[in-house]
């Protein structure tokens, strides 16, 4: 039917009135979205009413089907030919702009339908819902379908889960008791930046799980405490949680998280051990782990930027225009992209401990600054490149170097969970070399040096183990390392000897540990880097070898937790240097004084050695120089393998261009030295990359020692002259014992391990047991003893 704001367009089968569209509900849906107003047909009416006034002049009235209006139209025009050629040329003007009325109503059509459908689009792929997955999806329409699809898949799920643990509860408080199978999530209510966050927890079984996402994050200091709604109630969280909260709230719907300080009755010391044995299943089940960084800066934006973009790396260092009056150029270690990427890495997450198994076991790893996003792997992947070309390195900042390192063991450990069986038992990660890899991350709670990396060790057996080591938060710090101690020992694996610290040390420290066995290490206060048990899949060190083929009782622990081992005396040392100060320099970013500085410290510390080493009866024999790098260096390079047969060569040289850089620095104080020494670095920088590393990765944090056999040792830095040397059965490198004044020399403290050039293939026991079957048993004390070591 036509009415007052009739309209015409062409269509196949007649015509449609075009009041009738404007009163469609799709058209009215989309002319009332926001920001749209509806739109005013000012030209419909212009048309009806001309095409009202030509049917009137006919003297013929609309009716509802125009094809009889055409006829009758047709039939008044042949009586009155002039009138109709006028009204023809007004029928075709109307026509013309039914026409044109009707494709910009089209045009609005596909305007709204378009936005509608980007509207939706953006609120699916939400920018806390893996939009920094959109970048990746360019390439292919098939992964843009597939992951669009996979998407609307997980929010049907989270959908139906939410709808799910909405049922009621049996309890309305905020922690009821959970069930062996239990687990809380948190459902996060929808809301706008600036509404008090609402959140429910809710109890379900841990196999009903669909669809939940994992946080991590770094508490950060508990004062700094902020209120949300939890159950209807308020509940103090951490300020870094709260803004992690807001910034992962959705707008629109509610969203499932599990999020440790919230889901686990962190009052509850039973629980939460229960729950952090869970931990490893609960990170690897859920949809996606999103690690909260702390708020989006201008500096963190550039870093994500630059690590998508892709980072420019040098793979050589070269120093450019050194000199010792002004500052050094500027050169790829001084972007201020690598800049950015520095100050990102010394945000707390990366020094936090429990973040390595949340990480290692997420399926997918999704980094969040704010609103600004990144993949973990390729995170991960431009991480180790710039670590390892040096471009990342930076002496001034070390939380960065500390950051740096512990995205490559994340990396590292995350990798090791991927190996098929047969490639994980060639990489077997052991708790203890786990616990030596992660000794430097940070976690509040002392116990948690151990429970942190339980799901991260190989050897480690939920239910054959949890009993002995599991967590247990009703035990304190004391008991538990020992526990630990007692387990490691119990399987004859003696390397944890080489993790200890003196006691009287800890005493001097205050610790809360201070009263351990010295045969216990102290995880909280950890003296040495890298012990080398940590790389015995590498090193072929057997000190204790022929000492199984002595009678003798397994290493046991009485009830006064005193630890009686068998073995024999080495050595007693005779000299001891000081601690060494040995620093890199072929990575280091500063001017040339910095290297003068490096290489004068560097070369005091080498002279040292060898001034030791004259001590020695037989300094004058063969090449002396050989048993100081060698000692220095324990053999090894500096990624734990055995140094190359032209190491000796390439050693003398590296000290030989310590002497000249010392000398020309000394000599030439006008600064014309540092065109010296650019060009001395610029042709030994491939000499300095080789024997630094392996001296500073191997003497850091010991001491240079001479014996009374006249054999040189690297030692712990607690050891002093008239410490002994021992190899008991079950280490597989020399210990430092220091015996204790009890009037009999039966007991002894344990100092850590020991190099021994020489005697690290079990020369020294091999002579022991030739003697004892040369004297015969009667000499058995003499030569091998049960050790008490408290």
């Amino acid at each position: 039917m036509l009415t007052s704001n009739v309209g015409l367009r062409a269509h196949v089968g007649g015509f449609i009135p075009l009041a009738y569209l404007a009163k469609h509900p799709v058209f009215t849906r989309f002319a009332s979205l926001p920001n749209y107003p509806r739109p005013p047909l000012p030209i419909q009416s212009q048309i009806s009413r001309g095409f009202y006034s030509s049917a009137k002049a006919f003297g013929v009235q609309p009716r509802r089907y125009p094809l009889i209006f055409h006829r009758q139209f047709s039939a008044r025009a042949k009586k009155s030919p002039q009138r109709a050629s006028g009204a023809t040329i007004v029928f075709a003007l109307l026509w013309i702009l039914g026409a044109i009325n009707v494709t910009l109503i089209a045009a609005l059509f596909l305007h709204f339908a378009v936005y509608g459908l980007l509207r939706n689009l953006w609120a699916r792929l939400h920018v806390e819902d893996d939009l920094h997955d959109l970048g990746q999806y360019v390439p292919s329409a098939h992964n843009v379908y597939k992951a669009y699809a996979d998407r609307h898949r997980s929010i049907l799920d989270e959908r139906q889960e939410i709808a799910r643990l909405r049922e009621p509860q049996s309890d309305d408080s905020i922690y009821s008791k959970l069930k062996d199978d239990e687990l809380r999530v948190l459902i996060l209510e929808p809301g706008l930046e600036n509404d008090e966050i609402a959140c429910k927890l809710c109890t379900c079984k841990h196999s009903d799980l669909v669809s939940y996402q994992a946080l991590s994050y770094a508490w950060g200091d508990p004062t700094k405490v902020k209120g949300i709604l939890c159950n209807g109630q308020k509940v103090a969280v951490a300020s870094n949680l709260h803004e992690a909260l807001i910034n992962l709230r959705h707008p629109q719907r509610a969203r499932v998280f599990w999020i440790d300080a919230l889901c686990i009755n962190q009052d509850d010391f039973t629980e939460r051990g229960q729950q952090v044995q869970k931990m490893r299943s609960i990170y690897a089940e859920a949809r996606q782990v999103l690690v909260w960084l702390g708020q989006g800066t201008a500096t963190s934006e550039r870093a994500f930027q630059y690590l998508l973009e892709g980072p420019r790396i040098s793979t050589t260092w070269e120093p450019v225009g050194f000199d010792f009056t002004t500052e050094p150029h500027k050169t790829d270690h001084y972007t201020e992209d690598l800049g950015c990427l520095r100050t990102l890495l010394e945000r707390p997450w990366f020094r936090r401990l429990w973040v390595l198994q949340e990480v290692a076991h997420g399926r997918k790893v999704i980094l969040m600054a704010g609103r600004q996003t990144v993949g973990w792997d390729l995170f991960a992947r431009s991480v180790q490149r710039l670590y390892r070309s040096g471009l990342i390195l930076d002496e001034s900042s070390e939380k960065a170097q500390i950051g740096a390192a512990a995205v490559i063991e994340m990396e590292s450990i995350r990798q090791s969970q991927q190996l098929s069986r047969a490639r994980a038992r060639r990489a077997h990660r052991g708790l203890l070399s786990v616990l030596l890899a992660t000794h430097s991350g940070e976690c509040s709670d002392a116990r948690d040096r151990i429970y942190a990396v339980l799901n991260l060790a190989d050897d480690y057996d939920t239910q054959r183990d949890t009993e002995a080591i599991g967590p247990d938060y009703n035990l304190d710090p004391r008991e538990v390392f020992i526990r630990f101690a007692r387990w490691c020992i119990g399987r004859g694996d003696l390397g944890i000897l080489s993790c200890t610290t003196r006691v009287d040390e800890r005493v001097a420290k205050g610790s809360e540990t201070n009263d351990l066995p010295s045969w216990v290490p102290d995880w909280t206060n950890i003296e040495i880097d890298n012990p080398f048990i940590r790389y015995l899949d590498r090193i072929p060190f057997k000190a204790d070898v022929g000492l199984q083929l002595m009678p003798h009782d397994p290493p046991r622990i009485t009830e006064d937790n005193e630890l009686i081992l068998f073995g024999t005396v080495i050595d007693v040392i005779k000299e001891v240097g000081h601690s060494s100060t040995f620093r890199k320099s072929h990575t280091y970013p500063g001017g040339a004084s910095q290297l003068v500085d490096i290489a004068l410290t560097n070369k005091a510390w080498l002279d040292e050695c060898r001034e030791l080493s004259h001590i020695m009866h037989h300094d004058t024999q063969g090449n002396s120089e050989e048993p100081v790098w060698r000692t220095v260096t324990a053999g090894l390079t500096g990624e734990g393998y055995g140094i190359p047969d032209n190491f000796g060569h390439r050693f003398n040289e590296y000290t030989q261009l310590l002497g000249d850089m010392s000398r020309s620095a000394i000599q030439d104080s006008t600064g014309q030295a540092s065109a010296l020494i650019d060009n001395m670095f610029e042709s030994q920088k491939q000499l300095t990359a080789m024997i630094e590393p392996s001296i500073l990765m191997w003497a850091s944090k010991r001491r240079f020692a001479v014996t009374e056999d006249d054999l040189m040792a690297l030692v712990p830095n607690t050891a002093r002259r008239g410490d002994v040397i021992v190899v008991v059965d079950g280490s597989k490198v020399p210990l430092v014992f220091r015996r204790i004044p009890d009037g009999v020399g039966r007991y002894h403290m344990v100092l850590g391990e020991a190099f021994l050039h020489g005697l690290m293939d079990g020369q020294a026991v091999k002579r022991h047991v030739e003697d004892y079957k040369r004297l015969g048993k009667g000499y058995k004390r003499l030569l091998f003893k049960d050790f008490i070591v408290i």
